[in-house]
């Protein structure tokens, strides 16, 4: 779920410090919002040519700002997904969580797609899988009997549900976590090209281990005060 954030007006602005507005205040008893507006248009009506003003934000930034906030939504939005996964799997199919370390990777959710209940995986044998998984460019480098092994002492499924139902919710959480983790992509490439042109770049790059999501969240923040 999206967060509330506060939302920066284009309207000018400009900087008055504290001292001033004591100065402006000194003829007053007591403090008052409604007192302190008024000696604030006030002060910038007759002073308000001698004061900084703060530009608008630059559209890049917001921009930038607005497609890194959705990127951390959705990662969350994936966390929440993926645990639900986990969950189901605990419940109905405990060897399919099981059989490789990274739930949410690509070869589990490949492997969830081809093998969504226990009666999928009965004629599965560790041949069969190693030749499965390099048919998908399994990286992970353990061979099909330690991956067949990790399936098969997995604690047996205690669900009570027909198989076509188990089929149909992991199938669907699995499209769900697919979905999420492919718009991450997309906001992955579309950030990493907004920063490359972004003219706070280089104020930022430098930064030990920042990386272009990063370095678009701190433009995307910080460069609104800058």
């Amino acid at each position: 779920m999206s967060r509330p954030r506060h939302k920066i007006s284009d309207r000018p602005r400009s900087s008055v410090r504290g001292s001033a507005l004591q100065l402006v205040r000194r003829h007053s008893k007591a403090k008052t919002d409604a007192g302190d507006s008024m000696k604030l248009a006030d002060y910038l009506r007759t002073d308000g040519h001698l004061l900084p003003r703060l530009e608008p934000t630059e559209p890049a930034t917001l921009d930038l700002q607005a497609s890194t906030r959705q990127w951390a939504d959705h990662v969350e939005s994936r966390i929440a997904a993926v645990n639900q996964l986990a969950a189901l799997l605990d419940e109905h199919w405990p060897g399919g969580k099981a059989v490789f370390a990274n739930l949410d990777s690509d070869i589990a959710m490949a492997f969830l797609k081809r093998y969504p209940t226990p009666a999928a995986a009965t004629k599965l044998t560790a041949g069969r899988l190693e030749a499965w998984c390099k048919r998908r460019g399994y990286s992970g480098k353990k061979p099909g009997s330690v991956l067949i092994e990790r399936l098969r002492a997995a604690p047996k499924a205690a669900s009570r549900l027909g198989e076509a139902v188990v089929e149909r919710l992991v199938r669907v959480q699995v499209q769900l976590v697919q979905g999420i983790r492919a718009t991450i992509r997309t906001l992955d490439k579309a950030i990493a090209e907004a920063t490359e042109t972004h003219p706070y770049a280089p104020l930022f790059a430098t930064m030990p281990r920042i990386g272009k999501v990063s370095l678009g969240q701190v433009i995307g923040e910080i460069g609104p005060i800058l």
